[in-house]
């Protein structure tokens, strides 16, 4: 969105290093993924594991068995999680 007019993003996001060419590429493209966090804490409860999946990236497909770990983990430090509106985000955001 650029001045209320909804526009590609590889127009207006000039500043980074996005693969334009690369846009036609299912597998090779930039996906911009949207976040609706269901519950988050202070920095100083950050949950840090040793052992726990991780990725530098936003989102990322799930293929180490650490995933199913980290998962469960999550789910006993964060007990208000609702499995249900994770996976359903269309009923989470509206949309």
């Amino acid at each position: 969105m650029e001045n209320g007019e909804a526009r590609p993003v590889l127009e207006v996001a000039t500043r980074a290093n996005y693969h334009a060419e690369l846009a036609d590429d299912p597998e090779r493209c930039d996906y911009f993924v949207p976040v609706h966090w269901l519950q988050s804490v202070p920095v100083n409860q950050a949950v840090r594991e040793i052992g726990m999946f991780g990725n530098q990236n936003t989102v990322c497909r799930p293929t180490t068995p650490k995933w199913r770990w980290t998962i469960e983990r999550l789910k006993q430090r964060f007990p208000r999680f609702d499995y249900v509106a994770a996976t359903d985000i269309a009923s989470v955001t509206g949309n």
